[in-house]
């Protein structure tokens, strides 16, 4: 998905027309997204002075007004500058209202909820090569960076936390997929082969003990 973002392949040639100009808002966008798996008003409600490079962290604004802080890892923190210095509109030429929205559309307005949609949905349609409509939403990507987190060995506590799940009920819908990854790794060190001889002497006399 990212690598469809920084290259562009995959793209129609009308879309690439647009890409040329937001390829960096976009890369930043989703890797946030994967990063933090977070809400899509979350991450559309992000300033620039959400963020403290120097501290190197920003600030969320989560449900009912909450506001809590992240730390920005390494790569984050590179597309966002990179986006923010290269690509993003100054300042100067910005309405008041907008001067502080960090991600931005081409009419230089906070970037609407509809837009980011169909941001994902293309991009990852693109990485799992299906048709737009066929691309994930920001929730269902929400959904795979929980996922991942718990695929990677992070507990359920730790992602609970991280995406700001009221109940840890939510988070464990996103581990139920651990018997599958259970499954294939023992399935993985099978180290006994079925046409081997001295294998079928064995089942023979199991079948006899039985």
């Amino acid at each position: 998905m990212l690598d469809a973002v920084e290259s562009g392949e995959g793209l129609t040639d009308k879309e690439k027309i647009y890409w040329r100009k937001t390829k960096l808002r976009d890369k930043a966008i989703l890797a946030l997204f994967v990063t933090y798996g977070l809400r899509l008003n979350e991450l559309r409600e992000l300033n620039i002075s959400s963020f403290n490079f120097s501290r190197g962290e920003f600030k969320i604004y989560r449900k009912r007004g909450k506001e809590v802080l992240m730390p920005i890892n390494h790569t984050c923190e590179l597309v966002i500058k990179d986006y923010i210095y290269n690509e993003r509109p100054q300042s100067e030429i910005l309405s008041e209202e907008n001067k502080d929205a960090l991600f931005l559309s081409l009419q230089n307005k906070r970037l609407n909820p509809k837009a980011i949609r169909q941001l994902v949905k293309k991009y990852t349609s693109i990485s799992m090569d299906t048709t737009r409509d066929g691309g994930y939403s920001p929730h269902k990507l929400r959904a795979t960076a929980a996922t991942s987190l718990i695929q990677n060995g992070f507990s359920i506590y730790d992602v609970q936390n991280l995406l700001d799940h009221d109940n840890v009920t939510t988070t464990q819908l996103y581990a139920a997929h651990k018997k599958h990854v259970k499954r294939d790794i023992v399935n993985n060190f099978e180290w006994i082969d079925d046409n081997d001889q001295s294998t079928n002497e064995i089942k023979v006399e199991i079948e006899r003990n039985i």
